[in-house]
Formats: C-alpha cells, sequence, structure tokens
C-alpha cells in the first residue's frame, strides 16, 4: 500500500482513467494484519483518521510502545539487543493487529500505533495481548516493554 501511495504521490498519467482502472490498480495490494508505514505517512494517516472521528463520531486510539532498557552498560551489545527486540515487536504487531491499524516506528526504541474505531480499554486489551508473548520472552533480560494508550481527539 505504501508503494502504491508513493506512486500515485509521484506519477502523474498522461490519459484519463476510468473508476474501474483505477480500482483494479487499487485492490492489487493484499492486505493482511497492519499497515507499516514512515512517520510521515503515519501523519498524513492520523490527521485524516481525526478529521473522520469528527464526521462519523467514533473513538480511535493512539498508542506508544516503548523498550526500556535497565542495564548500567550501554554498549553495541546492549543497543543490538534492543534493536532485535524492536524487530520481534514490530513483527507481532504487524501480525497481531487487524487491518486499517496502523503502526510507525518513531525511533530506535518506540513504535506509534493507530487503533481506528477502538475504545480506550479495548486498546488496552488489544496491546496487552500482542506484546504478551514478547514480554515472556524479556524474563532473562534487562529490557523492558512498556505502552500508553490515548484517546485520539476529533478535529
Amino acid at each position: 500500500m505504501l508503494k502504491l501511495y508513493e506512486m500515485i504521490k509521484k506519477e502523474s498519467h498522461d490519459e484519463d482513467l476510468d473508476i474501474m482502472e483505477i480500482q483494479q490498480e487499487l485492490s492489487r495490494d493484499e492486505a493482511y494484519g497492519a499497515f507499516l508505514c514512515e512517520y510521515g505517512t503515519f501523519r498524513e494517516i492520523y490527521i485524516m483518521q481525526s478529521r473522520m472521528m469528527g464526521r462519523l463520531g467514533i473513538c480511535s486510539q493512539l498508542c506508544l510502545v516503548t523498550i526500556l532498557d535497565h542495564s548500567q552498560i550501554k554498549d553495541q551489545y546492549a543497543q543490538k539487543a534492543i534493536e532485535r527486540m524492536m524487530t520481534k515487536v514490530q513483527d507481532a504487531l504487524l501480525s497481531g493487529l487487524r487491518i486499517g491499524d496502523v503502526v510507525c516506528r518513531l525511533n530506535v526504541n518506540q513504535f506509534v500505533v493507530l487503533l481506528p474505531a477502538c475504545h480506550n480499554d479495548d486498546a488496552k486489551g488489544v496491546m496487552s495481548r500482542v506484546l504478551r508473548k514478547i514480554k515472556y520472552s524479556l524474563n532473562h533480560t534487562t529490557l523492558t516493554i512498556d505502552f500508553m494508550v490515548g484517546e485520539i481527539m476529533p478535529k
């Protein structure tokens, strides 16, 4: 989907297209799990979602997932451990969330997640469920996973 978005942003068509051709081109993406994107795209989706919430009267949630390293040693080994954990978290988020949910890696130790049409308590339950398996694998490490959930304000 991101490839199509980037292509549409850059590409202009020399000839007129009909609605069927456009739908066919747009439906080529095989959607499963959550949508992974860069922060600029995430920001645009967030703005669009907050506008839609006001129009439709639905609520959506923004989640921040943070990997914390409680080790006193900050070396390359610790950085690699965080990177491996970030890969596990990303995989868990993409496979464990719904089609329509949006995931973005914010920085070296955080993800931001958009859960459209989701109430606060449901969002907390979803994030707990998705991250539960990973949390168990952290038992003998200095890493922990924390998440926060906040409701998106409609525009």
